[in-house]
């Protein structure tokens, strides 16, 4: 079990768009991207991403603040009329911080993964999920270790190890007691377990083919047990010798 919740946990994300002004990054905003990159900034601009690396000179791999689902933000002056954002015929509005919020209207215009929304001092523009709005067990953005849409008090566990971009938002147990499990779960238990990181966490354990895990996940076969993670995992996992789940386990 240590292996597979190791193998869940990923890298901290950067901060919203309302955190961290990057001005430097303006001097490289008209520069593109790199000659053997094989695409132009304008092309990147706006896309949903994981990292940085996905993004062009210039952007920066981030969501909008409150919001989940990460997208390549144009560096921006706050000081200036925010022309910078205007990429590709996609309108764009610059943040106190200094990144680019693509604009939206009706009809809504947004790109897969994010819809239009009415965000404080930018208006309407595209962004994810609210913060917070996956729930505890729910499934969430890769690699937000602590949101923007898991709830205060858990972290988003999953990426490239799992072979998906999606994690699981479990809640902290640091007094050795899980959060209730959602309502349209069948079957499946909470349980503390502590992985050597910030927080002990809970997942949900499972009976593959007999529990139902929460909407958007699947209940993965571990040998002795099962344990629900999102839908599409790759990651091999051989089955193991019988073993009782961790001592401090909640119910």
């Amino acid at each position: 079990m240590l292996v597979l919740l190791l193998a869940l946990a990923c890298t901290p994300d950067p901060a919203g768009v309302g955190a961290g002004v990057a001005p430097a990054a303006l001097a490289q905003a008209d520069t593109g991207a790199d000659a053997g990159a094989g695409f132009s900034f304008a092309e990147r601009a706006y896309e949903t991403c994981i990292a940085d690396s996905d993004c062009d000179a210039g952007a920066s791999c981030r969501p909008v603040k409150g919001h989940a689902t990460a997208y390549c933000a144009p560096a921006c002056d706050p000081t200036g009329d925010g022309s910078e954002c205007a990429v590709d015929g996609i309108d764009g509005v610059c943040s106190a911080a200094g990144w680019c919020a693509r604009t939206c209207g009706d009809p809504d215009t947004c790109p897969d993964d994010l819809a239009c929304a009415d965000v404080d001092d930018l208006g309407p523009v595209c962004a994810g999920e609210e913060q917070g709005g996956s729930g505890y067990y729910g499934t969430c953005t890769h690699p937000q270790v602590d949101g923007p849409d898991c709830p205060e008090r858990s972290s988003c566990y999953g990426g490239d190890l799992l072979g998906i971009e999606d994690g699981v938002c479990l809640p902290w147990c640091d007094d050795n007691v899980c959060q209730p499990i959602p309502d349209d779960t069948q079957g499946v238990t909470p349980f503390c377990y502590d992985v050597g990181l910030d927080h002990p966490v809970c997942a949900l354990l499972c009976q593959p083919d007999d529990s139902v895990c929460p909407g958007g996940q699947e209940c993965l076969d571990i040998g002795f047990t099962g344990i629900c993670i999102p839908e599409g995992s790759d990651i091999p996992i051989e089955p193991g010798a019988p073993a009782a789940p961790p001592a401090g386990s909640a119910p």
